[in-house]
């Protein structure tokens, strides 16, 4: 890290240089100034990118150790998740027919044993007896002869 400090001291006076020229431009007498400010930043960027480009090529090669890796991990760890997703969803499902809305609920209460209790909020609607049924998203229209 303390390779790039300097670097960014550098690239700082830079940034600063090439917002000092528009208003140094504005005066005749410093337009000439301002044009050699702005060549002078753009080749301290080009001495930039070139001392940064060892260290470039340096990331470059460990990001390509490092997918072969990543891709396997992909491999291994896609299918678990698939499986535990397959798992879960039906039991969201179920849930979300038992549980009308939230916000008619209050914070979930850990008790010692550690069940979660989650109490309904006195104020809140009259809980339906039975679960709700999906309803269809697409309602079928009138038949048509053919």
């Amino acid at each position: 890290m303390t390779r790039l400090q300097p670097l960014i001291i550098i690239i700082i006076a830079a940034v600063a240089a090439l917002l000092a020229a528009p208003v140094a431009a504005q005066n005749d007498d410093l337009r000439e100034g301002g044009g050699l400010l702005r060549d002078g930043a753009r080749s301290l960027f080009r001495g930039l990118v070139q001392e940064m480009e060892p260290a470039l090529d340096e990331l470059r090669g460990l990001a390509d150790q490092a997918e072969p890796k990543l891709r396997a991990l992909q491999e291994d760890v896609e299918p678990r998740l698939r499986a535990l997703q397959n798992g879960i969803e039906p039991m969201l499902l179920g849930l979300k027919d038992r549980i009308d809305d939230l916000a008619n609920y209050q914070a979930p209460e850990v008790l010692e044993n550690g069940d979660i209790i989650l109490r309904r909020r006195p104020d809140a609607p009259d809980w339906p007896l039975e679960p709700r049924s999906p309803k269809p998203r697409i309602q079928p229209g009138p038949e048509v002869e053919l």
